[in-house]
Parts: C-alpha cells; structure tokens; sequence
C-alpha cells in the first residue's frame, strides 16, 4: 500500500511527522493493507487566519484493487490528526462493508429509515 501526501502551503508538516502520520495510517488499515494500492492523503487548512474549530481538513483517497471504485472519504476537525483519525474511522467503515457486499450481495445496510427506527426502542435498564 502506498502513502501519498498532498498539503497545502498552510501547513507545515516535517519528515518525522509524515512517517509518524504513515505507521498511524498503516496500522490503522492494517486488515486492508494487502487490498489497497494506494491512499493519497489530502490535508488542507480550511481557514487560513481564522482560528476557528474544525478548521483542519483530511481527504482520504483510497485506490483498491481489482477495479473497484475508488473510496473518497473526508473530515473537518480541530487538529490535523484528529481529522486524519476520523476519517480513518470512516474508510474502515467504509471497506468493511464494501468487502462484506462483495462476500454477500444481499446483505443490508442501515439505512436512515432503519436508524430512526432503532432510535425509538426503549434502552434495558440493567441493575448491578
């Protein structure tokens, strides 16, 4: 699996810092190592001057093998490593259940409808 970088003038992010952020993201992605060629890394600050809260942004570009669509996913957050957690989250989600529709065609996912419906369902007190 390749790790790519692209980031924009506004942040600075050394050596050290990259091979950091590539054990992060290759032990995150550890299951789907042999699956995918490549993920470019897209970092960006949103707001130049501004502090303002999720100003950082990730986007996960992910190339998988066998001609599959490729998996964008992205995250706003307040640090750029927080954003790049998050959307790790998201791209773990994302390949299990594009690995599991391949497996099993027929498998059903949440839809929003299922999730209001769930919401409904009146959580087990357990006493200890």
């Amino acid at each position: 699996m390749r790790i790519q970088f692209n980031i924009n003038k506004k942040i600075t992010i050394n050596e050290k810092d990259q091979s950091y952020l590539r054990s992060l993201i290759s032990g995150s992605l550890e299951v789907y190592e042999s699956d995918i060629v490549e993920l470019k890394v897209h970092l960006s600050d949103e707001n130049e001057k501004i502090t303002a809260s999720n100003a950082m942004q990730c986007l996960l570009d992910t190339e998988v093998k066998n001609g599959i669509q490729p998996l964008p996913v992205s995250c706003k957050a307040e640090n750029i490593v927080l954003a790049i957690l998050i959307a790790l989250d998201k791209l773990t989600f994302s390949l299990e259940a594009m690995f599991m529709r391949l497996k099993n065609p027929k498998i059903s996912f949440m839809t929003p409808q299922k999730l209001k419906l769930l919401a409904t369902i009146p959580v087990l007190q357990l006493q200890v």
